[in-house]
């Protein structure tokens, strides 16, 4: 079904057209946690957006939660406990009232679900929201540690899917041949990928999918930005024609197939 169309020509990459993100600005449904929120649905923001304060893109996918974890920061002989409002694979934002610089070396230990280890891990401040609290990258954590974050984000983002999608199949093409997968999060800026193949991390692969009945086939090039062992792979959009972001956009908003609406004669 994904196999090439004879005759189809490869879009050509325009670099303005990957600066024109959907912006998933309200994504909570329920109490406890979000609905899922798609690797890459922010173009150029992070947890602080809305906040006032501008980051770099996400490698990772996050998670509004809420669990507390006990932090030591600088020179501090006693542990405290915070509430973790925000948990990704990079890092977390922590509700703590008192103000600490930004570059200020913490120490982490958490638990994200009762049937999970505890996570220990060094982080970093990155920035302070004043009356908020505080934004961490983690800068000494396990692979075994972060998996688990991974894991858990990923399972959470599947049980609070208010409208669950049927799987869409991805053509995959790297350099040791080509596989198939099955996305049931896709955004704007890209897709979780459901597979058992092995891929190295940040290369970048070829994908080939339908978002709706019309027959034909979004072509595009990723990067592979992180690897949930044994359940896939978050990709980021690299190349993609205007038309075929459309037709994304569109399937997104929607949340069901289609095709845009036409206006006019």
């Amino acid at each position: 079904m994904l196999e090439p169309v004879p005759g189809e020509r490869r879009p050509r990459f325009n670099e303005r057209d990957c600066t024109d993100t959907v912006r998933h600005d309200r994504l909570i449904i329920g109490q406890a946690f979000p609905a899922r929120m798609p690797m890459g649905s922010d173009n150029r923001t992070d947890w602080s957006r809305g906040l006032g304060a501008s980051r770099p893109l996400r490698k990772y996918p996050r998670l509004d939660v809420e669990f507390t974890a006990e932090y030591e920061a600088g020179s501090a002989a006693a542990s405290k406990p915070m509430k973790v409002l925000t948990l990704g694979g990079g890092g977390l934002f922590l509700g703590v009232a008192e103000p600490l610089a930004p570059g200020t070396e913490v120490s982490l230990r958490f638990r994200p679900g009762r049937r999970l280890h505890f996570v220990e891990t060094k982080a970093k401040i990155l920035y302070h929201v004043p009356g908020r609290g505080i934004g961490l990258e983690f800068t000494q954590i396990s692979s075994e540690h972060r998996q688990a974050i991974l894991r858990f984000i990923h399972q959470k983002m599947e049980e609070n899917r208010k409208f669950p999608r049927a799987p869409l199949a991805v053509q995959v093409q790297y350099p040791g041949g080509v596989a198939i997968g099955f996305s049931r999060d896709i955004s704007l800026g890209g897709m979780f990928i459901e597979t058992s193949e092995k891929f190295d991390p940040n290369s970048s692969v070829g994908l080939r999918f339908h978002v709706d009945d019309s027959g034909r086939i979004v072509i595009a090039t990723a990067e592979i930005r992180y690897i949930i062992h044994k359940l896939g792979m978050g990709v980021e959009f690299r190349e993609v024609s205007p038309e075929d972001r459309g037709r994304i956009e569109f399937y997104v908003k929607a949340g069901k197939p289609g095709v845009p609406e036409r206006r006019g004669p």
